[in-house]
């Protein structure tokens, strides 16, 4: 199995909410670990890749590129090629691509 660390630099202020609000007192939840640390979530990460790599099929496709198999799944207007690398949503079969949380450098020692 192949790993492969990602490195994201902020180029300005960035909130990763949780996605939940709490009505008028708090629109958006920051999502921290159990050290009061911010982290991005490895599910909104594997999102925003699986929608880019979408995107990408989709403008291959519009131009006549075919360097993948560009066939779309039966049951959702998704590409084949997306599901086998970053699993069907539902599905009980893992996907083959897994991601970890992204935290800050030196996180373990910070957090330690």
């Amino acid at each position: 199995m192949k790993t492969y660390t990602l490195k994201i630099t902020l180029e300005s202020s960035y909130l990763v909410g949780s996605g939940e609000g709490f009505g008028a007192i708090i629109d958006s939840d920051i999502v921290y670990d159990e050290y009061g640390i911010p982290y991005i979530p490895a599910k909104r990460i594997k999102g925003c890749l699986r929608d880019s790599a979408i995107e990408v099929c989709e403008m291959f496709s519009l131009s006549g590129i075919e360097i993948f198999d560009l066939s779309k799944e039966h049951s959702e207007n998704k590409f084949k090629i997306v599901s086998s690398i970053f699993g069907k949503p539902g599905s009980e079969k893992s996907a083959p691509t897994y991601f970890t949380n992204l935290f800050i450098e030196e996180y373990s020692d910070i957090a330690g």
